[in-house]
């Protein structure tokens, strides 16, 4: 798989092969209904579940980033909620010992880019919460981010913020 690194401001800043069969394997996806109807649970080691984005997430998501003094918009998450629904985005919400930490998205056909309309899915919006960093949170998202990309193309790109709103 070649995974492109995109910056939304200055385009591919580079780009890099994986070795077929390197990534990590994980245990096949699982469906549930507890809390959301068919919500998916991608990853479950017993203390940290990666799993589909439930409704309410939203604004736990809008409330932390607004506590770290960002400038979230509600509507942002929303959207990203909408969107999984729709089928056009992923969304990964990270749990450590069942309290929501962290998210990361899966743009199935991005509109904007490089790769716009080409098939290449996008990762963004990686983020872990700063409570629980260095435990593994985030390297975890991104494989499972991966994981569902090259289920669905043989390339993804993923899009990175490198300006002051994205934090310290």
């Amino acid at each position: 798989m070649i995974i492109f690194l995109k910056n939304r401001r200055y385009g591919i800043i580079c780009h890099a092969r994986q070795k077929k069969g390197a990534r990590k394997r994980y245990p096949a996806r699982q469906k549930t209904t507890k809390g959301a109807e068919n919500m998916k649970i991608f990853y479950d080691d017993g203390t940290v579940r990666i799993r589909s984005m439930k409704p309410e997430d939203a604004k736990t998501l809008y409330d932390t980033y607004l506590s770290y003094g960002w400038h979230p918009e509600l509507k942002t998450y929303e959207q990203y909620y909408s969107d999984q629904q729709e089928g056009t985005r992923l969304v990964f919400i990270a749990e450590l010992f069942g309290e929501v930490k962290g998210q990361c998205t899966l743009d199935l056909s991005p509109k904007d880019g490089p790769w716009a309309g080409k098939g290449i899915p996008e990762i963004s919006d990686l983020t872990v919460f700063f409570d629980v960093h260095r435990r593994g949170i985030g390297n975890r998202l991104m494989d499972v981010a991966e994981n569902e990309a090259s289920r669905l193309a043989g390339s993804v790109c993923l899009a990175v913020g490198v300006h002051s709103g994205y934090g310290p």
